[in-house]
């Protein structure tokens, strides 16, 4: 559990607290009660994502399950979604934490994307990339995020080197599009259809990152 995750949690624990709930936070870290979530948060339980027992023992505590960010196991949610509600649901989960997955759901409802094709090995990297106008962004199907552990390939020497720190991972090339800015907006829907965002914000870039 990285520096930035333990923080979105924290503020998630006090914006529940604010509008009165109680926030128990579960997560693998064994300082989990040090972590700035842990400080702020009314109660804390440390166990390993896959620990079905310690799971059952966690939902019994609690109401309605969430989480805030997209590398929880989806068989962690699967299983607690047989015991309580869980927001965002499993189906959110399952298309988030995969690249290839996100992207196909995102193009398949119409929505433009910048061009994308799954790797598997060195030649589909180099075909894809030729294909890109030798220009494109490498990125690991899962994990990472904002940036991080994925490479720009502008050489062919890049390009092997890439693939090699791959290790065998299944990824992604993605087409670089020239853009101006980068924006966000945060919506967010009950469970009556209601919805609601926050306001339009810019994110800022530095090496891709």
């Amino acid at each position: 559990m990285g520096g930035l995750e333990v923080l979105l949690q924290a503020s998630l624990a006090q914006a529940a607290q604010d509008l009165g709930y109680r926030a128990y936070i579960y997560g693998p870290d064994d300082k989990l009660s040090d972590t700035p979530a842990g400080q702020v948060a009314d109660a804390v339980m440390q166990g390993a994502y896959n620990d079905e027992a310690k799971l059952l023992e966690f939902a019994d505590l609690i109401d309605i399950v969430t989480y805030e960010f997209e590398n929880v196991p989806q068989a962690s949610a699967a299983f607690l979604s047989k015991l309580k509600p869980v927001r965002p649901g499993q189906k959110a989960l399952e298309v988030a934490q995969d690249r290839w997955v996100e992207k196909s759901f995102i193009r398949d409802l119409g929505i433009g994307v910048a061009g994308f094709k799954d790797i598997t090995t060195l030649d589909s990297l180099h075909q894809t990339w030729e294909d890109f106008n030798r220009d494109g962004i490498l990125k690991p199907r899962r994990f990472g995020y904002d940036g991080k552990g994925q490479w720009r390939i502008q050489s062919a020497e890049a390009l092997k080197q890439a693939f090699g720190e791959l290790d065998g991972r299944p990824a992604i090339l993605e087409q670089l599009v020239p853009f101006e800015k980068e924006v966000s907006v945060l919506a967010a829907r009950n469970i009556s259809g209601a919805t609601a965002s926050f306001d339009c914000v810019e994110n800022v870039h530095a090496n891709h990152i």
